[in-house]
């Protein structure tokens, strides 16, 4: 099949399903795929600037090295918001921004360039090329006399243009940017667009905030292990708790698990498995953590049992901040 449209191979990069086709032509197209996989990882880092959190401010390094590299006096970040640079703009990476132009074929040599005939040769050769055109002349050509006057009405205003062929050929427009290049633009200009929308959202929503920590210390059976737990409130009203583990790891036919416990042991809630030293869970809207106030990290063997298995690794209760 043909090469796959830029703007189809930048919906598959997007998540869009690919057709039996387009997944066949990839497989043989290493361009191609390399292309889709260029562009699978920028819309990657779009999307994953979505959790993170306030951005940092550029040290004024790469402020004075973007205003050499556009050849402008170096500003602070501050200044460069509340006083704005003007640049100049080259008029000639404007015309590369163009469209394509059409091909405009070369002007007719200089009458002083043309070599000189004497009046009887010019008489033949006049004939002769009356006769020619007679015969080879299409149907649409244009007479001589028709372009004379078209030629004298175009430029006979003093702010003519000058003829196409009078430029430099380093001022003549250049074809139009090519279309994967302009997808790329519009590509890089989305993943900027998320970036600022991350940072204004960043900056109007109010941080978590604290209710309670706990530090968690071992058991008999697990000397050494220590761990530390957090409650935070979010803005929406939810609770989490954060917990981190420093102990050996669970055996091959075990696992971790994360429990608010009441201070009477009367009753016990399960949050979830803890995969690796470190989770995040919720706790139910239901359960009061002035009541259920120790924080219980256990192991747990694969035996199908939802209870807790009495083999507590760390333990520690909340205190409110």
């Amino acid at each position: 099949m043909s090469r796959i449209d830029p703007d189809r191979l930048a919906l598959i990069a997007l998540g869009e399903e690919a057709t039996a086709d387009e997944l066949a032509h990839l497989q043989e197209d290493e361009a191609t795929a390399q292309e889709l996989a260029d562009l699978r990882r920028a819309v990657l880092v779009g999307r994953s600037t979505l959790t993170v959190g306030d951005l940092e401010s550029p040290p004024e390094r790469v402020w004075d090295r973007i205003a050499a590299e556009v050849g402008v006096p170096a500003v602070s970040a501050p200044d460069a918001v509340a006083n704005p640079v003007e640049v100049e703009v080259d008029p000639v990476l404007v015309a590369d921004m163009s469209p394509p132009v059409d091909d405009v074929s070369p002007a007719a040599p200089a009458a002083s360039d043309a070599p000189v005939a004497s009046d009887a040769d010019a008489d033949a050769d006049a004939d002769a090329d009356a006769a020619a055109s007679a015969s080879d002349a299409p149907a649409h050509a244009v007479s001589a006399s028709d372009v004379a006057a078209r030629t004298a009405s175009d430029t006979s205003g003093s702010d003519a243009p000058a003829p196409v062929d009078a430029l430099d050929d380093d001022a003549r427009p250049a074809r139009g940017v090519p279309r994967w290049t302009k997808l790329m633009f519009a590509l890089a200009a989305s993943i900027a667009a998320v970036l600022a929308i991350v940072g204004v959202t960043s900056v109007l929503r109010p941080a978590p905030t604290e209710l309670a920590a706990a530090a968690l210390d071992a058991f008999p059976n697990h000397p050494g292990a220590y761990g530390t737990a957090v409650v935070v409130e979010d803005p929406d009203g939810e609770r989490l708790i954060t917990v981190e583990l420093d102990a050996d790891e669970a055996g091959t036919d075990a696992y971790r698990e994360v429990w608010l416990i009441t201070a009477d042991a009367s009753a016990i809630v399960s949050l979830g498995e803890l995969e690796g030293d470190e989770g995040t869970f919720t706790i139910p809207d239901d359960i009061d953590i002035d009541e259920f106030v120790l924080v219980d990290i256990s192991e747990e063997p694969l035996d199908g049992d939802p209870t807790h298995s009495g083999d507590s690794i760390v333990r520690g209760e909340l205190e409110s901040v």
